[in-house]
């Protein structure tokens, strides 16, 4: 019990914490499917990785790596927009996952491939994924001010620095390796969900940015606590428990502004 709780803490801990960073940034930047597109994504790294016997995180990271790059010269050209990118992405990697995993069916974990399991990981997986969550966070954290004024305004990002279109690729850089992290945790089906969530639901709550960021960190790390806890009680997934709770965190935090506004309204 100790060593699932030291999992926990060290591996989901701070994993939550990054999808609270982007999560609130996709938010800002309405570009909740761009999460959905790269979680998707993950499923053809996984299948690729399997057919030619190299570990998942080379997979995933080098089919996000180039779905991120593909995505951010698309978004700049004039022939496909982004909704179309996005959709055409989504659905290509999905399809193209699906199909390599059918094929080697035999050796195929699907309930991890989907939903993740934090408690099977190994702790040099955990070390690992506290590396790379370090790595995403302090990123992050430098350019924060910079990635919050393009989420919210982007016109007057281009004003401020030239290297804007630089300042976007690095976003989307961020989000394949959270993606490429994330996947072992809570697998493909929620990945998006742990991004959307826990943002979602400090919306409404913060007063600033940096406020929100901080708020849906701690929802995320609440809900994947209560989450874990919830596992051992019903026999479930660590991943579908923790996005059910945050799912609830959403829930309750959006009646309670409605009803603040009523009130003060």
């Amino acid at each position: 019990m100790t060593g699932i709780i030291i999992k926990v803490l060290l591996a989901g801990l701070p994993l939550a914490a990054v999808a609270a960073m982007l999560g609130s940034l996709l938010q800002w930047r309405s570009m909740s499917f761009a999460g959905d597109t790269l979680a998707h994504s993950s499923l053809l790294g996984i299948g690729l990785s399997l057919l030619l016997g190299v570990s998942w995180h080379l997979g995933v990271f080098s089919v996000a790596i180039l779905l991120a790059l593909y995505l951010f010269i698309s978004q700049r050209g004039e022939r496909l927009g982004a909704d179309a990118a996005l959709a055409v992405s989504a659905h290509a990697t999905l399809a193209a996952g699906a199909c390599l995993l059918f094929l080697q069916r035999s050796s195929v974990d699907w309930e991890t491939i989907l939903f993740g399991n934090i408690l099977t990981m190994s702790m040099r997986e955990v070390l690992t994924l506290m590396a790379a969550s370090a790595a995403v966070l302090v990123g992050g954290a430098l350019l924060w001010r910079r990635l919050v004024l393009l989420a919210l305004n982007a016109e007057i990002a281009n004003v401020e620095t030239s290297r804007m279109p630089l300042l976007e690729l690095f976003f989307l850089l961020l989000l394949a390796l959270y993606i490429t992290i994330g996947v072992r945790v809570v697998g493909v089906l929620l990945l998006n969900a742990m991004l959307v969530l826990p943002a979602a639901a400090a919306r409404p709550l913060a007063r600033s940015p940096s406020g929100m960021a901080v708020m849906a960190a701690a929802i995320g790390m609440l809900s994947l606590i209560g989450g874990t806890a919830l596992s051992f009680a019903a026999d479930l997934p660590v991943a579908p428990a923790t996005a059910l709770l945050a799912s609830v965190g959403c829930v309750l935090s959006w009646t309670w502004s409605l009803l603040r506004k009523r009130a003060t309204g």
